[in-house]
């Protein structure tokens, strides 16, 4: 988590500009239908689209503090910023004593009963670059999504799906999509941006 205000983001923290109609309102209503739908065994990916700054990572987070509730069942819930662990990864080659070992994050995302993969596509760069992703992403994200097949994996992201399909394996993107909820954020604007009063 490289972001420390998303520790403690939840539905009830998620109240800025969200009034009956508008689009946050309606994404945050859908996001905690999810919740539901996998309390009660349903297995779907959540894929929460839009540009920066919007709420997407809050509304990904949001789901996982409301899935990690105590409701008698034990889960584990894991959150997980793609471009800081991929980096973490890289790094252990050279760290022989980091734990962050490709087969360590590898076995975290797949293990977890509920997955967020927070802001996919960052790890190859720029928004508006039409650079692919290395092998190196390719075989982590195909091995996480070929043992994730039979979990709910929340995934969020600023590209689109054609965006996504240059960048990546057609069959990575085929994974993530498979049995998708798409909750898009079309005209919201970046919450991040604020003048200081």
């Amino acid at each position: 988590l490289t972001d420390e205000t998303l520790r403690h983001a939840t539905f009830d923290t998620y109240t800025e500009n969200v009034f009956q109609g508008t689009e946050e309102f309606i994404n945050k209503q859908q996001a905690m239908q999810a919740c539901d739908d996998y309390r009660q065994g349903e297995v779907f990916n959540t894929f929460l689209t839009g540009d920066t700054g919007v709420g997407k990572s809050h509304l990904a987070m949001a789901m996982l503090h409301k899935l990690n509730e105590t409701d008698g069942q034990h889960r584990s819930c894991v959150f997980i910023d793609i471009d800081e662990a991929l980096r973490r990864v890289r790094g252990s080659y050279s760290d022989k004593e980091s734990t962050f070992t490709e087969h360590y994050v590898v076995d975290l995302m797949s293990n977890a009963d509920y997955l967020v993969i927070d802001d996919i596509g960052a790890e190859v760069g720029n928004i508006k670059t039409d650079k692919s992703a290395s092998d190196f992403v390719n075989r982590v994200l195909r091995a996480v999504l070929n043992a994730r097949q039979n979990k709910s994996t929340i995934i969020t992201t600023n590209l689109t799906r054609a965006q996504l399909e240059a960048m990546y394996d057609k069959k990575l993107i085929s994974r993530m999509m498979r049995n998708v909820q798409l909750i898009k954020f079309e005209q919201a604007s970046d919450k991040r941006v604020r003048r200081r009063k």
